[in-house]
């Protein structure tokens, strides 16, 4: 009982971080975190569900700040694309330039 009473702390739900992470999606689908993450589907999954709860909200619903944390964590985690080393492409231009003798190689 002591565990219920404990989770509801008469806070409100802080929607702010949640918001955040939703309205960021659009500028972090241009990085390369996105681009280069190993389910980027997952991402565009997360914010949809992240855009249900803030919509849901709206709409008088209350949700935990559990869930609402959890579904912040659920978009960071997607986001896990590491950015393009394009040094280690370097090697495979030069090669190809060599072979090749196109112009535009140095």
């Amino acid at each position: 009982m002591q565990a219920i009473n404990d989770a509801l702390n008469g806070q409100p739900t802080d929607y702010d971080a949640l918001q955040e992470a939703v309205a960021a999606a659009p500028t972090n689908r241009q990085k390369d975190s996105y681009l280069n993450a190993s389910d980027p589907e997952k991402y565009d999954q997360a914010v949809s569900a992240g855009q249900k709860l803030l919509d849901e909200q709206k709409a008088g619903q209350a949700h935990s700040q559990d869930a609402v944390n959890k579904a912040v964590q659920a978009i960071n985690d997607a986001l896990n694309g590491q950015p393009t080393d394009y040094n280690a492409l370097q090697p495979a231009e030069d090669s190809r330039c060599r072979t090749n003798q196109q112009s535009g190689c140095r």
